[in-house]
């Protein structure tokens, strides 16, 4: 299945930890494993990585990746991964790039396998009924909550229950819209 474009969304302007996308780790920017792991992907024909930061950018032009820069109104902790997916994907068409489908890789897990990512390509080729793929992992713990003055809990062995881990998302063009980025069926 050809005719992908990956975008590497990457936030310059974190509170929680400044400058991580760029941050060295085993001697290479954190976002440097996500691109190269784009770049041994033979389903991906552009590597685009849309921030709010220079720094970011440079790092992402010396990987030889196409960059977005995001306007002001898209930079912030209130910003949403559907508004910066949205932008990215307008920009591409309005810069006159047409593509069937969309790998979104965020660049915080350094260790992701290249099969995983491989693997939701394939599944995504595989099941026309399906609009995207998501990265997710089965969910089989204790949750807590808060009831009055008391503390209760819930087991959480009800069967398939999943939490999504949000590293991996592979769509398809057709179904990204104001409304929604990964259609109905996930």
């Amino acid at each position: 299945m050809g005719n992908f474009v990956s975008i590497i969304p990457a936030r310059g302007r974190s509170n929680t930890i400044p400058n991580k996308n760029i941050r060295v780790m085993a001697g290479k920017p954190l976002i440097g494993y996500a691109i190269e792991n784009m770049k041994c992907c033979e389903n991906i024909d552009l590597i685009v990585v849309t921030t709010d930061d220079p720094d970011i950018s440079l790092v992402a032009k010396q990987y030889g990746c196409y960059v977005i820069e995001r306007p002001d109104e898209l930079c912030g902790d209130h910003i949403t991964l559907d508004e910066v997916i949205l932008h990215a994907v307008n920009y591409l068409e309005d810069d006159g790039f047409s593509f069937e489908n969309y790998l979104i890789i965020k660049p915080i897990a350094p260790l992701l396998r290249l099969e995983t990512i491989q693997r939701a390509i394939e599944i995504l080729g595989e099941r026309s009924e399906v609009d995207s793929i998501v990265s997710v992992l089965p969910e089989e713990r204790r949750l807590w909550y808060e009831e009055g003055e008391q503390w209760k809990n819930i087991s959480i062995n009800a069967g398939r229950v999943y939490r999504e881990i949000g590293v991996i998302f592979a769509v398809r063009r057709r179904v990204i819209t104001p409304e929604s980025w990964l259609g109905s069926s996930v």
